[in-house]
């Protein structure tokens, strides 16, 4: 994905892995574990005794309580007339229709509710850089893909970005909220200095487009920096570029399920 302030000729290169979007690839998790569900109290029941998925679905539950309810519905349905399989999938396409629609409300919410998403952002890539450079860097480039294989661990931060993502979500549809507007040149120019302070040579192959191209470690290295960076600026700056990261990110492809190893 690129993203290009006018002035600075900023140009992110690495793709934004699906930010908004976790949500699909943690919740459906929980379709890995135990017998295909017959009906919503089923669902319920898989998503309650889940360590990875519980607490995103409770906030889904407690923030959107109709959405929550299609969602039991229709997984049961798929798994009772479909199996198992369906039901997964059902679970994934489900949460990325969701997250997509409130892509608005989620750049409309509160600098708060955008920074607690960039920290699980920073908090997930560290982890899988600590876990699997190969991992981060396809985290970073493209998002996980079908069969990823995470940690407990790393799976309960997955789910804890899924949690502020939900509730940011809610946040940004209260009254009086509105989107914000496409990333300006003063808050890219800070981006990229945040990284410079990090990371000189990361951060001239941003501006040059060639941090795509680095081998695996080079690319993780560049999440890492990317998202690091973004912590690093002031509370309305940082609010700004993570609603930017959300915005690029919903032309990103949907999150196919990772599963435990």
């Amino acid at each position: 994905m690129l993203g290009e302030g006018r002035g600075s000729r900023v140009q992110i290169i690495v793709a934004i892995a699906l930010v908004a979007l976790v949500a699909a690839g943690a919740i459906a998790f929980f379709m890995t574990r135990g017998g295909a569900p017959q009906s919503p109290t089923d669902v319920e029941a898989l998503f309650e005794r889940s360590a990875a998925d519980r607490d995103a679905a409770r906030a889904l539950k407690a923030n959107f309580p109709d959405e929550y309810r299609q969602l039991l519905q229709r997984v049961a349905d798929a798994s009772r007339e479909r199996g198992r399989e369906a039901a997964v999938r059902e679970t994934s396409q489900f949460m990325e229709r969701f997250i997509r629609s409130k892509a608005n409300a989620i750049i409309a919410a509160p600098d708060r509710d955008l920074q607690r998403i960039g920290g699980g952002q920073v908090a997930l890539i560290q982890a899988l850089r600590d876990e699997n450079v190969n991992l981060c860097a396809q985290y970073a480039v493209r998002g996980l893909t079908p069969g990823t294989r995470l940690s407990p661990a790393t799976l309960a931060l997955l789910s804890r970005l899924s949690v502020v993502v939900i509730e940011a979500a809610r946040a940004g549809e209260q009254p009086g909220r509105r989107p914000r507007p496409t990333l300006s040149d003063d808050d890219g120019r800070a981006w990229i200095s945040a990284m410079r302070d990090i990371d000189p040579a990361v951060a001239r192959q941003m501006e040059s487009n060639t941090a795509i191209s680095q081998p695996p470690a080079g690319q993780c290295r560049a999440g890492v920096v990317l998202y690091e960076a973004v912590t690093r600026l002031p509370a309305a700056t940082a609010a700004n570029v993570t609603a930017f990261l959300v915005r690029e990110s919903m032309n990103a492809p949907p999150p196919m399920p990772v599963v435990a190893r």
